[in-house]
């Protein structure tokens, strides 16, 4: 498990036991917010821990922000429902529980949120959302017919 005082340069992704299409689009953001905190929008932001293990399941990402604030943060690579409401607070419990002594909130990053979620989130604070646009570039890596060889013309 990590701790709090580690850097990012220690930290180690752990990957998925499953790779659908899902697994691995999480995975890749994962990977992405540990090299790139800043995009989470939180202030002086570093990742303690990704795949963080608490007494009620494994954290997505645990990130400090300033010396007494901690962030639970959740990826959802689909559409999140009222169950992402129950995991992420069951994640910022065991947190507050396992470091009474830090502020901790939550951060919740999907593709997308259904009617059932936003029910169980007017009930709730402490999680801030965010939508969650992967885009993938295409680079050029060669010039086209670059590999063929031209032979002249045999008559």
């Amino acid at each position: 498990m990590a701790t709090l005082g580690e850097t990012p340069a220690q930290l180690h992704v752990e990957s998925p036991s499953s790779d659908t299409g899902r697994d691995y689009a999480e995975r890749e953001l994962q990977n992405f917010l540990v090299k790139n905190p800043d995009t989470l929008g939180i202030p002086d932001a570093t990742v303690v821990a990704s795949e963080y293990q608490t007494k009620v399941g494994r954290i997505d990402l645990l990130v400090r922000s300033g010396m007494h604030t901690l962030w639970v943060v959740e990826l959802k690579a689909g559409m999140a429902g009222r169950d992402a409401i129950g995991q992420i607070m069951s994640y910022i419990g065991a947190v507050r529980d396992e470091y009474p002594d830090k502020d901790v909130w939550g951060l919740l990053a999907a593709t997308d949120f259904d009617e059932s979620f936003f029910a169980a989130y007017r009930a709730i604070g402490d999680v801030e959302l965010k939508k969650v646009r992967i885009q993938y570039v295409l680079e050029q890596a060669a010039p086209i017919n670059s590999h063929i060889v031209h032979l002249p013309k045999q008559s």
